[in-house]
Parts: C-alpha cells; sequence; structure tokens
C-alpha cells in the first residue's frame, strides 16, 4: 500500500505539473477481513456504482485492509471501517471518520451528493 500511496502520489504530481489535472483529495478506506461493519460500509457505499462515481468526482478512493501489513505508518485506525482524507501533496490527513456511517451520513460528511 505504501508504494501505492507513494505512486498515485508521483502521478498526481507529474499531472498536476504539466497543468492536466487538479489533484484530489485521497479518501482511503481501511476495513478488517471478518468485520461485519467493514463488509456492510463496503457493500452500501463502496460497491454501489453510483456512489462510488459521485465519489470519484471529488476524491481518488483507496482502499486497504489493516491486517495486510501495507498500512501506512501514520495511518492508526482505532476503530473499524475507518476513513480518512489525505492531502494530494502531501498525504497529510486532512479528515477522518471512524466506525460504520449509514450512506446518508457518510455522503453528507465528505460533502458528495449523488
Amino acid at each position: 500500500m505504501k508504494t501505492i500511496l507513494f505512486l498515485s502520489l508521483m502521478l498526481s504530481t507529474l499531472l498536476v505539473a504539466d497543468g492536466k489535472v487538479t489533484p484530489k483529495p485521497l479518501m482511503l478506506f481501511v476495513k478488517m477481513e471478518h468485520c461485519q461493519w467493514c463488509e456492510k460500509m463496503q457493500h452500501e457505499i463502496f460497491d454501489n456504482k453510483e456512489l462510488v462515481q459521485a465519489l470519484r468526482k471529488k476524491y481518488d478512493l483507496v482502499q486497504i485492509t489493516a491486517e495486510s501489513g501495507n498500512l501506512p505508518d501514520f495511518i492508526k485506525p482505532r476503530y473499524f471501517p475507518t476513513t480518512y482524507l489525505l492531502s494530494p501533496d502531501t498525504l497529510e490527513i486532512l479528515d477522518s471518520l471512524p466506525g460504520y456511517r449509514k450512506k446518508e451520513k457518510f455522503l453528507r460528511f465528505f460533502e458528495v451528493t449523488p
């Protein structure tokens, strides 16, 4: 995952330098295997094509399983799932939403309309 975040950052930097794209914040969804709330949120939000399309207009989406061992050192979720917003240029944590949220509250928190 560290490699994916690094590559995403590099690609964003190159595209911005070319003036082709304005970088979007990264939305990082951190889940655990066998977590019923993670699976529920995955199904209700990230498996919904319409919602994913709306989210992608505003954010670059990345998902990671905590047990994978690829969690960046600066990401330390206390609850699962947790959704983070990361700065596209520095990967600084801009905001986070710990725990399960129904899609309406999730979309309102991240200011997204489907």
